[in-house]
């Protein structure tokens, strides 16, 4: 491979040298490279050529130990996840059998805390049922001496109470025929005595005196009934008083 000075003189002016900077590089360039083995292109395309070769060669021995690894790799997530999902298989058992145990004795626990419970109340119940029983029992009972009690004294003071009222009418009744029988009495007498003294002339005045006397006695017999009646509704309100307490 040769170089051209002027060539090369020529580009350097081109991108902004002076003459004498260019020729001056030029002639150090050809000093410098004087006595001096160039690269050929030939050696280039054969080192390039070994340069692929042991480039291939080092990516293929790469590639191999990459899929190697990588087989390796598989191999060993693949136990991995073996040994992994047998644990998990075995946990998740051991973990289901406890908590089936769990389950079991809980549910034993609950149903011999309702047996328990239910054994509880049904006693409760019972003896709430009996005390109710005797309660209601003894209540019965001195509601019905109370009542017996009651009526004891009820009869006794109606009995009391009509033997008064029959002494107080037999009483009022032999007064009122005491007064009528005195009354009667009387008033034959008075009529006598009237009959004696009237003669033929005074008829018309006896009469009428006579009517006066009639008068006179049921005005009496009149006042006499209205005593024997108010008499008689007192005893009655006093009656009906007596009951109502």
């Amino acid at each position: 491979m040769s170089l051209k000075p002027l060539a090369m003189a020529h580009q350097l002016k081109e991108t902004g040298f002076t003459s004498p900077q260019a020729e001056c590089i030029v002639e150090q360039v050809m000093v410098a490279i004087q006595d001096s083995d160039l690269v050929t292109k030939t050696f280039l395309t054969v080192e390039l050529a070994q340069l692929e070769a042991r480039l291939e060669k080092n990516i293929a021995a790469e590639i191999a130990r990459l899929e190697r690894n990588m087989f390796q790799l598989e191999k060993n997530f693949s136990d991995r996840f073996s040994q992994l999902e047998k644990k998990t298989d075995d946990r998740f058992s051991q973990l289901e059998k406890k908590t089936d145990d769990g389950f079991s004795q809980l549910e034993k626990k609950t149903d011999d805390r309702f047996s328990q419970l239910e054994k509880k109340t049904d006693d409760r119940f019972s003896q709430l049922e009996k005390k109710t029983d005797d309660g209601f029992f003894q209540l019965e009972k001195k509601t019905d001496d109370r009542f017996s009690q009651l009526e004891k004294k009820t009869d006794d003071g109606f009995f009391q109470l009509e033997k008064k009222t029959d002494d107080r009418s037999s009483q009022l009744e032999k007064k009122t025929d005491d007064g009528f029988f005195q009354l009667e009495k009387k008033t034959d007498d008075r009529s006598s005595q009237l009959e004696k003294k009237t003669d033929d002339g005074f008829s018309r005045l006896e009469r009428k005196i006579a009517r006066l006397e009639i008068r006179g006695i049921k005005w009496m017999i009149g006042t006499q009934l209205c005593f024997f009646s108010l008499t008689m509704g007192s005893i009655l309100g006093l009656i009906y008083f007596l009951h109502s307490k």
